[in-house]
């Protein structure tokens, strides 16, 4: 398995395993003040309903586990009145802007479902 910590994202963009460009981070910004930020936050931390998507809170709870799990877990469960409203692209759309927060740097690979490897990468930051 590959592991990958937030400021190692050099060699992500490299194998093209997990990464995402600047254009769909900023589709997933739209996406995410329209579906996602009444719950966690304007500024994914600051939410009344939602758990925290950025800062140590989030770095803890998705330690350990894989990007799949995170994408998986988005498309089944957000948002919570209703899921699988947004389609898989857009949650991985999202998930590119939360790892934008989160300090993983943008490269020309898109982040998506099919990326390969996908349940591979371990998040270890």
């Amino acid at each position: 398995m590959l592991t990958f910590a937030a400021w190692s994202t050099a060699s992500l963009a490299e194998d093209g395993v997990l990464s995402y460009t600047a254009a769909q981070a900023e589709h997933g910004r739209a996406l995410y003040r329209q579906h996602c930020a009444s719950c966690h936050g304007n500024r994914l931390n600051d939410g009344q309903f939602g758990t925290p998507l950025k800062g140590s809170f989030f770095r803890s709870r998705w330690r350990g586990k894989t990007s799949a799990e995170l994408l998986a877990f988005a498309v089944t469960q957000m948002p919570p009145a209703q899921p699988k409203l947004l389609s898989e692209q857009d949650h991985a759309d999202v998930l590119a802007y939360l790892l934008q927060a989160n300090g993983i740097a943008p490269s020309e690979v898109v982040f998506s479902s099919e990326t390969l490897r996908l349940d591979s990468i371990v998040f270890s930051w």
